[in-house]
């Protein structure tokens, strides 16, 4: 039998379910079928949130919410950068507020250097 990584079998379980899934519900079901102690869930949990995002199978509905994306049409799923971001967004810079970002940079460098001497 071959061993199915993690990302695989979260993806058995969410085609086996006709709704979208909690990403608690989705990690509760890939830690029995794993047979992880409370000890290596707390481990790999992280590593499992990293693949789930990367992998273009898997779409994040909001609330932490996961789908196949298969399941969706495109403009459900994509973001359109243009919604995010506007050319007439003006930013205004304060000079001052830069100085003293350098300032503060600058001594804190200096504290850097005084403790390692």
């Amino acid at each position: 039998m071959v061993k199915q990584s993690n990302v695989d079998i979260a993806f058995d379980i969410v085609s086996a379910n006709s709704s979208p899934i909690t990403f608690a519900d989705l990690w509760a079901k890939l830690c029995e079928v794993n047979n992880y102690s409370e000890q290596e869930a707390a481990r790999k949990i992280g590593s499992f949130y990293t693949s789930l995002l990367l992998d273009g199978r898997f779409v994040n509905l909001g609330d932490n919410t996961w789908d196949l994306r298969s399941r969706y049409k495109f403009d459900k799923v994509t973001l359109d950068v243009n919604e995010c971001y506007s050319e007439d967004e003006d930013v205004e810079i304060d000079p001052e507020e830069i100085e003293e970002e350098k300032e503060e940079d600058e001594s804190s460098e200096e504290e850097k250097q005084d403790y390692e001497e």
